[in-house]
């Protein structure tokens, strides 16, 4: 999804001016008297207009670009006023205030009860097939046309419920949900190469810091499904437990705590001596006291 910045900007700025009125629940005054809009405007398009490509430090071989796809890159499209970097948390909330247009409209307008998205991931629900099949170019005119942005052909799919839907790496069906084999598979892809990992070496502190980051993506998503027994066989033996100790049934790992070596000052005060610098304090240091009056 290529987010125009200027559009952003718009439907942020419409947001923040409807709420003016309204009362803030910590002071029981409005909005307009409670924070500094001024201060927030500036906020907003410090963090949304600057150019995170600028001075950037890449990391990494410039081969591994060879072949990937300049629209998924910042650095390769240099489209201007147009994307925003994965990594600032504030993408995530502005790639979905960005969409709000599209969810008044499809709820509003095309009076679709059953819709839900999550960012550039949508479904309807809805018992006519032709009435969904009718849905998809009025969807993409409207997406084109206010917010310049294109719908992926070869992402619809037209599927009945029973059968279960794809969604956010999950298949939901009728009162239940799955997680997708897909994602089991990069799981267990992912755990496969940590482990041949530290059989190899040794972690270092940072290898392990971001194993932790890891598993702890993967668990906390299957934990929205009945996946106990899927992470208890993953983790109950893997060499991964000399790292990293889990804890609510698999559900969040945290890194093993290093003992640390604590020698008493009575047994060798002279290490202590060593580390230490020496000063000699009948040297002449010039001091002005005049700092300290």
């Amino acid at each position: 999804m290529s987010i125009h910045k200027q559009i952003l900007y718009e439907i942020l700025c419409d947001g923040i001016q409807s709420r003016r009125l309204a009362i803030c629940p910590w002071t029981n005054r409005p909005w307009e008297q409670s924070v500094d809009y001024g201060m927030i405007d500036f906020l907003v398009r410090s963090i949304l207009f600057r150019d995170p490509v600028k001075d950037c430090l890449i990391i990494g071989d410039e081969r591994e670009w060879e072949g990937f796809p300049r629209e998924k890159s910042l650095r390769l499209s240099r489209i201007p006023g147009v994307g925003l970097p994965i990594g600032d948390l504030t993408s995530q909330l502005f790639s979905n205030v960005f969409l709000n247009p599209l969810d008044q409209f499809v709820k509003r307008e095309l009076r679709c009860r059953h819709y839900g998205r999550y960012v550039d991931d949508f479904y309807i629900i809805h018992p006519d097939r032709c009435f969904l099949e009718m849905l998809i170019p009025v969807i993409a005119a409207f997406l084109e046309e206010k917010l310049h942005l294109r719908v992926h052909p070869s992402k619809i799919r037209l599927t009945r419920v029973d059968q279960g839907v794809r969604f956010l790496g999950a298949v939901i069906k009728p009162f239940r949900m799955y997680v997708s084999n897909r994602t089991v598979r990069s799981f267990h892809a992912k755990m496969h190469l940590w482990e041949r990992r530290c059989e190899n070496h040794k972690l270092s502190d940072a290898e392990v810091d971001l194993l932790v980051q890891v598993i702890n993506s993967y668990t906390g998503y299957l934990s929205h499904f009945r996946t106990s027994r899927l992470r208890k066989q993953a983790f109950s033996s893997s060499p991964l437990n000399r790292y990293v100790v889990f804890s609510g049934g698999w559900r969040k790992c945290e890194a093993r705590r290093r003992p640390r070596l604590i020698i008493p000052l009575e047994h060798d005060p002279a290490i202590f001596d060593r580390r230490l610098p020496v000063f000699d304090l009948n040297s002449d240091i010039d001091i002005d006291y005049e700092m300290f009056s």
